[in-house]
């Protein structure tokens, strides 16, 4: 065990967990696992509201090897919350923390990202049905959806193709084509 000769045994900082109460909201830190993980990292110390809400402070010039329970404390110490812009319940602080909620709680953020997500995913379906009739009136009679798994290796990435009365044999043989070694991976949609 590591030890210090003046305050005794260090406490293991990955398994450290501080808690601290602001305006009445308990605050966890914890340091985030990058800190030993990635070599000259620094310390990154992990925060955490009730409800989830996340945050960080990168402190790249405490190195992990020489960081101490005092340097987590210090930088728990330094976290202020506001009132979420939107509802009014605890908030990280985005002046005084590098947070993307822009001064909202995690509810009002995740519903924010939800609407945000509905849009994109209505917007898309909108441009696929014009698509589908576009190529419809072209002659093709299906859709195939596939994931191609490339051969050689790679990363997984989608294909849209369209067909005219395709068989299994049809589409499985262009998917061989474009390289995927499973050719089973597609879902057929009739336009």
């Amino acid at each position: 065990m590591n030890t210090q000769t003046v305050n005794g045994p260090v406490p293991d900082l990955k398994h450290l967990s501080l808690e601290r109460l602001v305006d009445g909201v308990k605050v966890t830190a914890t340091v985030a696992p990058c800190s030993w993980m990635y070599r000259s990292y620094g310390l990154q110390v992990m925060l955490r509201l009730p409800g989830g809400a996340l945050a960080s402070i990168h402190r790249k010039r405490i190195p992990f090897e020489k960081a101490t329970e005092a340097d987590v404390r210090t930088t728990l110490d330094a976290v202020t919350l506001c009132k979420c812009r939107l509802c009014g319940k605890p908030a990280f602080d985005p002046a005084i923390l590098d947070v993307d909620r822009d001064g909202q709680c995690e509810e009002c953020f995740a519903n924010k990202i939800r609407a945000e997500y509905a849009a994109s995913e209505a917007k898309a379906a909108v441009a696929l049905a014009e698509q589908d009739a576009e190529m419809k009136g072209r002659g093709y009679t299906h859709r195939i959806e596939a994931f191609i798994h490339p051969v050689h290796g790679g990363d997984d990435y989608p294909l849209l193709v369209y067909m005219a009365e395709p068989t299994e044999v049809d589409v499985r043989a262009h998917l061989e084509r474009q390289g995927s070694c499973d050719t089973n991976d597609y879902r057929l949609v009739p336009l």
